[in-house]
């Protein structure tokens, strides 16, 4: 079975775009007149790079060969053997190489955005390759 689908947060939440939008205009706006055009445009660089996951579309597809991932700049893909636990929140599911909580999580672990995908099919398909759902195991041993 395979499943694909796009995250583009940029348009799935027009709201906080603009918002952002008018504060990133403020902050170019005083970084010119504050420092001149050249740490503006250092500035915009390093901020929008920084942004691009937000602004940039993102592909995932999930599959029985594993887990793939394009961007505007990147390429993700990996097997389920690597994948060992996972945990769901409101906007994704974290899928992570270890078995309990690690520090290295957030650094080898991989995020799939829902987006506009459909939630409980991406779970559904989610658990049947990955077995630790980091959410249950916590609340069991409590």
């Amino acid at each position: 079975m395979k499943y694909k689908w796009t995250s583009h947060p940029v348009i799935e939440n027009q709201v906080r775009t603009i918002l952002l939008m008018l504060f990133l205009i403020l902050i170019f706006v005083g970084v010119y007149f504050l420092y001149g055009f050249w740490w503006f445009l250092i500035s915009f660089v390093f901020i929008l790079s920084s942004l691009s996951s937000y602004f940039m579309k993102t592909e995932y597809t999930i599959s029985e060969n594993g887990v793939e991932v394009r961007s505007f700049l990147s390429h993700l893909k990996k097997d389920w053997q690597y994948y060992r636990s996972f945990y769901e929140d409101k906007n994704g599911i974290f899928l992570s190489p270890f078995l309990k909580h690690s520090r290295l999580e957030n650094f080898r672990g991989l995020y799939l955005r829902f987006g506009l995908g459909d939630r409980d099919k991406i779970r559904t398909i989610i658990k049947e390759y990955v077995k630790t759902d980091l959410r249950e195991s916590k609340e069991k041993q409590k």
